[in-house]
């Protein structure tokens, strides 16, 4: 196993004794092939995560969903799409009709609040439009969110992150404001 995949394959470490099936990490490198492997070998599902604009096109639709359905996973996280335009609907059609074929779950992050797309396309499990831990909400503010925002729909909600780097970065992102950008963190959540 390579070192990044000893790194990364830390979270994937967890779930499997506490019965959790599914582990969402912020990976799209080389290397997600053998992780992939390194995962479902201890029952654990990988779900992939991309810029809604690599996923712009059929073209890259089909070519990225094939490559990664070969890995064997299991679903895509795709972000950033921020925007309530038709152009923006009708790419979530088109993106759901293209991940329903490929077989794929689909976790939609930085996206509209949910209006419905789950009844056609029940292979959508959440779209975030809440502000996770990104924006570092105060622990307080955690149990809210189930009773306000979950109204409307299932959602992605990230009140917690297991960060790579030092310790006190680690600790600072948990405990209090910290700027460790995408590339320092590695952003994992766990559902049951």
């Amino acid at each position: 196993m390579t070192l990044s995949v000893r790194r990364e394959g830390r979270p994937v470490i967890l779930p499997s004794p506490l019965g959790i099936r599914t582990e969402r990490s912020d990976l799209t490198t080389g290397w997600v092939p053998e992780l992939t492997r390194y995962a479902r070998a201890r029952n654990v599902d990988v779900l992939l995560w991309f810029h809604w604009q690599r996923l712009d096109t059929q073209q890259e639709r089909d070519t990225q969903f094939t490559l990664i359905t070969g890995w064997g996973v299991k679903g895509v996280k795709i972000d950033f799409m921020e925007s309530d335009s038709q152009a923006r609907y009708q790419w979530y059609d088109q993106a759901l009709a293209d991940t329903a074929r490929h077989r794929l779950m689909v976790n939609f992050h930085g996206s509209t609040i949910p209006h419905g797309l789950a009844r056609t396309w029940p292979h959508l499990l959440t779209m975030e439009a809440v502000h996770g831990a990104e924006q570092l909400p105060q622990p307080t503010d955690n149990p809210v969110h189930p009773f306000a925002r979950n109204v409307v729909g299932s959602m992605d909600y990230t009140p917690v992150s297991l960060e790579v780097g030092p310790r006190q970065r680690r600790f600072a992102a948990i405990a209090g404001p910290s700027r460790a950008g995408p590339a320092a963190t590695s952003r994992c959540r766990s559902h049951r």
